[in-house]
């Protein structure tokens, strides 16, 4: 602790001279902001380009499922499937603010572990659903986990980058739908022809 005074001294004096010049610059090198920035990269990036990419995918399953006779099975009429796919952005919407104020209370590594196993389980049990009800809790309740993802995302992006570092990360961020939506279609055509295995609806073995 002794250490700590000196050590904030120097850094108050080193930032004093380059505001005197006329501009902030950091007081690390920049090999050293290079490196800091990979390794902030490597930790960060990918769980949350993943995270995303999962959440896009269970999105459009029910899109997907609907082309191997879902609604036919869940005995769906007029507007109904319409109203499944509506429902899931009431929540989505509601709790997106919300969530960020938790996402700050519990720590990113608890919140989000806790959003991913929460659509991720819900996605499954999509897969048993019997009837127009079902549909709709679970498509309800897969909005609710979802709405905390992309916040906590774009704010644990905002926090960690500054402004001319963090376009390039929004980009690969946002990119992951993208690629979601790319290959999502083809898995669900593969999954989709295991229609029977195990007494499952190819519809279901999607979710």
């Amino acid at each position: 602790k002794g250490t700590e005074p000196l050590a904030m001294a120097t850094f108050n004096r080193t930032v004093t001279r380059s505001v005197e010049k006329g501009g902030y610059d950091s007081p690390l090198s920049e090999v050293d902001t290079k490196k800091l920035m990979r390794k902030i990269d490597l930790r960060i990036l990918p769980i949350l380009l993943v995270s995303y990419l999962l959440a896009f995918l269970d999105r459009v399953n029910i899109s997907n499922a609907a082309l191997f006779r879902l609604e036919t099975d869940l005995r769906l009429t007029g507007i109904q499937f319409n109203t499944a796919l509506v429902i899931f952005f009431v929540p989505y919407a509601v709790f997106e603010i919300p969530s960020n104020i938790l996402l700050k209370r519990f720590k990113p590594h608890v919140w989000l572990s806790l959003s991913m196993f929460g659509f991720g389980l819900v996605s499954v049990l999509q897969g048993f659903t019997r009837n127009y009800a079902g549909l709709l809790a679970a498509n309800f309740f897969l909005g609710f986990f979802e709405a905390s993802l992309f916040p906590a995302c774009n704010y644990i992006l905002a926090m960690w980058y500054r402004r001319e570092e963090s376009q390039k990360r929004f980009t690969f961020f946002f990119g992951s739908c993208t690629l979601a939506g790319t290959f999502g279609g083809l898995l669900a055509s593969a999954i989709g022809k295991m229609d029977g295995l195990q007494g499952y609806r190819g519809w279901r073995s999607i979710f």
